[in-house]
């Protein structure tokens, strides 16, 4: 039995089936993440090393010279680049494209181990840190938080809301910026240090032992049982101050105090972030890959206001680089783009075509699309620039194959055929021309899928897309179709 045959015998399992593609397709539309570019790696290895102190020229001699000694043995590396500062390393390792399907997971270990077998550092130097560029999380907007307050109490704000932002779903992370860490300095007087022999080892050696916390064993009773800890850390620069650099048998003893200042301060900041006038703290809010962009920004100010109101200082919460202004703006000229289409397409058949059968056949591109919706969800795509212009492209193409089959099958019956044998012969004498024409457009778009670079890599998602709506189109038109010709 050939597939028009089917379809026109069995009109309510064919109705059903399109009742569920359309259901199902709008609830994978609704759950696609909204951005404006898709998630992908960009093949970049980078390699940061801190070296607190030092100069761009040690940081080149010292560190990355011998780093980059090693990543040469590495195959599958493209090019390796490379910027010593005051302070940092930072290395970009580009994976050769040729080399980066499924050899890359083995090259990122290489670099890592390579990375790893690096001997000689300074020993103040920081462990380096690998990580791997792509664009699966950034940020979506900033939450800045000002008023006139001590730098001490807009801490304890962003403290507190940064919990709330961090139980949005979709939110991978906070980050600070204009965040200053609590740092206690010890201001170390020369003078003193010579007129008591104290060397700044016998300082350091002081607070070290001073400020611990270890564990010490357990205590056993015959009812229970406790464990001991030695918790001896700092709390307050009254008790550094106090702590004992040295003393002898007559009770006299020498205090940091004795001989320098403790300060309960600040880092220095190299950024001074402002806001309506006034020092502020913005909270940097990352999406995970799978977070919509619009979503958790909406989500993002609906709690920042909430938790604003409950306030009684004057504090204040402002919104910078709102990212889902962008995505919306966007995707809304796309969408815009794409009803016009819609309706182009429609006045062109209902120009050219029986009024019935033209609607009939537009049918076929909200089930086709809808099919599409599916498909991409289960792929992990997303409504992006790139797969709404692939949608736009191949949305006149998809009632082609309709056309070619609802207008042979209209011949018919004008002829005086019934409709239900005019759907069957009809769709059946140009099932051959149909494929055809489906899979020679599929063929143009199919190399698509085989570009090598940064570019293929975004380029690909348009003949994905393309191709499941021109295979969608064609099971819509040979098995869908000639039901709904037959029935109405």
């Amino acid at each position: 039995m050939s597939l028009p045959r089917f379809s026109v015998n069995q009109s309510l399992f064919i109705n059903l089936i399109s009742a569920v593609l359309i259901i199902i397709g709008l609830v994978s539309l609704f759950g696609m993440s909204r951005e404006i570019q898709p998630n992908v790696s960009f093949d970049i290895l980078h390699i940061t090393t801190s070296y607190p102190g030092s100069t761009p020229a040690d940081v080149e001699k010292l560190i990355t010279v011998p780093i980059e000694k090693e990543l040469k043995q590495v195959d599958g590396i493209k090019e390796i680049g490379s910027a010593s500062g005051a302070g940092l390393s930072s290395i970009y390792v580009e994976i050769d494209p040729d080399e980066s399907g499924k050899q890359k997971q083995k090259i990122m270990r290489d670099v890592r181990n390579a990375v790893d077998r690096v001997k000689g550092l300074p020993r103040d130097v920081d462990d380096p840190l690998v990580t791997e560029v792509e664009i699966k999380q950034y940020p979506v907007i900033e939450v800045s938080l000002s008023g006139e307050m001590t730098e001490r109490q807009l801490q304890r704000y962003a403290d507190r809301l940064e919990d709330i932002l961090e139980d949005i779903n979709g939110v991978a992370r906070i980050r600070k910026s204009g965040y200053r860490e609590r740092e206690i300095q010890i201001l170390v007087d020369p003078d003193k240090l010579g007129e008591y022999y104290v060397s700044i080892d016998e300082i350091e050696d002081a607070l070290a032992s001073r400020n611990i916390s270890l564990p010490a064993g357990k205590l056993n009773t015959e009812t229970t049982e406790y464990s001991i800890r030695t918790a001896e850390e700092f709390l307050t620069t009254q008790e550094i101050e106090d702590v004992i650099i040295r003393a002898n048998d007559a009770g006299n003893c020498l205090r940091i105090k004795d001989v320098a200042c403790v300060s309960d301060t600040f880092k220095d900041e190299d950024i001074i972030n402002k806001t309506l006038g006034t020092r502020s703290i913005n909270l940097i809010v990352l999406k995970k890959e799978s977070g919509d962009a619009i979503t958790i920004v909406k989500e993002v100010r609906q709690k920042s206001k909430g938790y604003l109101e409950k306030q009684t200082d004057k504090l204040r919460i402002s919104y910078v680089n709102d990212y889902s202004f962008y995505v919306q703006r966007r995707l809304s000229v796309l969408g815009n783009n794409g009803w016009a289409s819609i309706f182009v397409v429609l006045g062109v058949l209902l120009i050219f075509l029986q009024k019935r059968i033209a609607f009939i056949t537009f049918l076929g591109v909200p089930i086709a699309f809808f099919a599409t919706f599916i498909v991409m969800s289960a792929m992990g795509l997303t409504i992006n620039l790139i797969t709404m212009f692939a949608l736009i492209v191949v949305l006149g193409m998809l009632v082609d194959d309709g056309i070619i089959v609802a207008e042979n099958v209209y011949r018919h019956m004008e002829e005086g055929m019934p409709p239900r044998l005019a759907a069957v012969k009809g769709t059946e004498e140009v099932m051959g021309p149909v494929i055809t024409a489906i899979v020679t457009t599929i063929a143009a778009f199919a190399p698509l899928l085989f570009m090598s670079g940064l570019i293929g890599k975004f380029i690909k998602y348009i003949p994905i897309v393309l191709i499941t709506a021109l295979a969608a189109s064609l099971v819509e038109a040979l098995v869908i179709l000639p039901s709904h010709l037959a029935d109405f």
